[in-house]
């Protein structure tokens, strides 16, 4: 009400009306000046000319202050805003394919913000992890690796490479590892896509992991094996879950690990892989994958690319799509070589799906249970092959 046009015109009226009346004062009250009886009337006009003027200029310097004093009040008052401009959705260079696009519309957005489904972590699969004593509650520093990343070791590694086998290959032949635009995109000054990386293995396979840690594994924004037994200094965590520790089981195991780390890390993180001890990651590929413009634009819905505060996003599911029996209609995510969820995917897994679909399911076929538990929210397998239809996520060994 202070800065309505009434209130500014009775704040400058304010100034206005006793100025007024101390000018007509000066103006109009008579002299008090008496003329000696020897003054000629030239002297007496000249004198009234005098007065006369002087009041002018006196009338004149208040409406000079009263100017001022306007002028003053009209700075003071805080201007307008101005109007802010759309600012206009952009699409990616190359649009998405309506194959891919078939597949996104079946999803529906989901909310990012984290809603807690772990009941306490009292019962399965948000039981979580035990400590080195046992003790349960027990969450690893997921970044122990940026602290000390150990260093690459391989005895007789010259003699090794120059035996050219299938290994050499593979390596100098079909897997290519794009460093070039891996060092634009870090040399960028850009904020990179969160990446967590979550390996499944066992108290007796402990003697792989090191070699995990000293290549891809420390490459990862964070890192965690799920195991038998905690081991800090590998990343390992003891991984409580229904039934038991048999590769018969492997469902419940994966089951609680995506709920350990819903539970404790997914708001640090944009995406989260999965595979077994056997893996190998090229992070510096998957991670340019994961910034392109294609999964941008995808997980905001297929056409525009997001402008980066998007509160919801549709889920993605990526990895190598496989044909259960053959079966069009049932298709998964292969574990071999893992799969990699965003944080909608995720999400939807953990407090939609696992609650509601095949809860004590034994298996080892986690991998279709898996995909058939998000297919339920109407998330499908998305296409991962390049733009030449090679393979990102490659399940065999490369010939």
């Amino acid at each position: 009400a202070g800065d309505s046009p009434k209130a500014r015109f009775f704040l400058a009226t304010a100034f206005v009306w006793p100025l007024l009346l101390v000018l007509c004062f000066l103006l109009y009250s008579p002299s008090t000046d008496v003329p000696s009886s020897g003054d000629s009337s030239r002297v007496s006009v000249h004198s009234t000319v005098q007065k006369s003027s002087q009041r002018i200029r006196k009338a004149n310097d208040l409406n000079k202050a009263l100017k001022r004093a306007v002028e003053a009040t009209e700075r003071k008052k805080p201007k307008p805003p101005l109007p802010q401009l759309p600012v206009k959705q952009r699409k990616p260079d190359v649009p998405l394919d309506e194959a891919r696009l078939v597949i996104l519309r079946r999803a529906r957005p989901v909310d990012l913000k984290y809603v807690d489904v772990s009941n306490g972590n009292t019962e399965h699969p948000h039981m979580g992890a035990t400590d080195e004593n046992g003790n349960p509650g027990y969450v690893l520093d997921e970044t122990f690796l940026h602290t000390n990343p150990p260093a690459f070791s391989f005895p007789n590694l010259a003699s090794a490479c120059r035996k050219k086998d299938d290994h050499y290959k593979m390596l100098t032949e079909k897997v290519y590892v794009d460093l070039e635009a891996h060092d634009t995109a870090e040399g960028s000054g850009k904020p990179r896509v969160k990446l967590m990386c979550l390996v499944y293995s066992i108290e007796k396979s402990h003697h792989i992991i090191p070699n995990i840690l000293q290549t891809w594994g420390q490459k990862c924004d964070g890192f965690m094996v799920a195991s038998t037994k905690t081991d800090p200094s590998i990343g390992a965590v003891n991984m409580l879950h229904e039934g038991q520790e048999e590769y018969d089981n492997m469902y419940q195991k994966v089951r609680s690990m995506w709920s350990y780390v819903y539970d404790n890390y997914y708001e640090k993180y944009d995406w989260f892989h999965i595979g077994g001890d056997d893996m190998y990651l090229i992070i510096e590929n998957l991670r340019l994958y994961l910034e392109s413009e294609e999964i941008l634009t995808a997980q905001n819905g297929g056409e525009y690319l997001p402008f980066g505060n998007e509160t919801s996003q549709i889920p993605m599911f990526l990895g190598r799509r496989f044909a259960y029996m053959g079966d069009m209609k049932d298709i998964f995510n292969s574990g071999g070589s893992g799969y990699t969820l965003n944080k909608a995917a995720l999400k939807a897994l953990v407090t939609q799906s696992f609650p509601r679909f095949m809860p004590h399911a034994h298996t080892f076929s986690e991998d279709c249970i898996i995909a058939k538990a998000l297919r339920r929210q109407g998330i499908f397998p998305y296409e991962t092959k390049d733009e030449t239809g090679g393979e990102r996520y490659m399940p065999f060994m490369v010939s």
